[in-house]
Parts: C-alpha cells; structure tokens; sequence
C-alpha cells in the first residue's frame, strides 16, 4: 500500500497549543502534508502573552509558520461583567478581555482565520464595524 498524498486533503489541522500538537515543529507538520494550523487564542494569552501578542506585526511570523493559521477562540465564554475571562494555569492568575479587545487583537494578529466564540455576535454586534474584508 502506498502512502496516500496528504497534501491534496488537506481536512486534518492540528492544534499546536495542545499537548500532541506541540510534539512536532512546523517543519515536521510540513513534511507529513499539513497546510493549515491551528492555536487556541487563550493558551497565546498567557503563553507569551497579551503585551508580547500586542507587540507583534503578525502572528504567523512570530510562530514561524508560513502556511494558514486559524486562531481559536470558542472556548470563551463572557462572564456577568461583559468580558472573556482567562485563568492562568502556570499561577492562577486571571487576565480579562472585553469583546472589542479580543477582537481588535484578533484583527491586529492579522490570522487566515478565526473561531468566535459561539455567542459573539448575539453579545457583540459592533463586531462587523471592526474589520473589513
């Protein structure tokens, strides 16, 4: 049997914020056929952090990755206070992000793609002001 072309079917992203994910580097990714990535937007906010993530022209070069990336941010939820609350796991700490924050970091990181969070359309119209095309 011979090794199918997985770069043709390109369906399999893989999370490189989870566990199994990191255990490759990109240029390992690329080699088996992966196109796209993916990275959960909390594990990015507290590992290198909102000031770094602020401080960056894009994400994709800081991660050194040159195909698509997709940011992840489904796992949010809004707490009573209207914001996106984030529990470190290195100290317990806890960050929070309006709305309008997350997705003005979102437009700044500059991803092929991103997951909202189910609700943020009900909970944030404004969203479609933020970002054109």
């Amino acid at each position: 049997m011979s090794n199918p072309d997985l770069s043709s079917n390109a369906t399999f992203v893989p999370v490189l914020t989870s566990e199994a994910g990191s255990c490759l580097t990109g240029a390992n990714w690329k080699e088996v056929g992966v196109s796209a990535v993916s990275y959960l937007i909390e594990s990015l906010l507290l590992k290198p952090g909102l000031a770094v993530l602020n401080q960056l022209s894009d994400i994709k070069s800081y991660l050194g990755w040159s195909g698509d990336l997709i940011l992840n941010a489904k796992n949010l939820s809004l707490n009573k206070k209207g914001c996106y609350t984030i529990t470190s796991t290195f100290d317990g700490s806890k960050m929070s992000l309006t709305p309008s924050e997350l997705v003005e970091l979102v437009g700044h990181l500059k991803p092929n793609a991103i997951i909202l969070p189910r609700q943020i359309i009900r909970d944030f119209p404004e969203i479609w002001t933020y970002w054109d095309d």
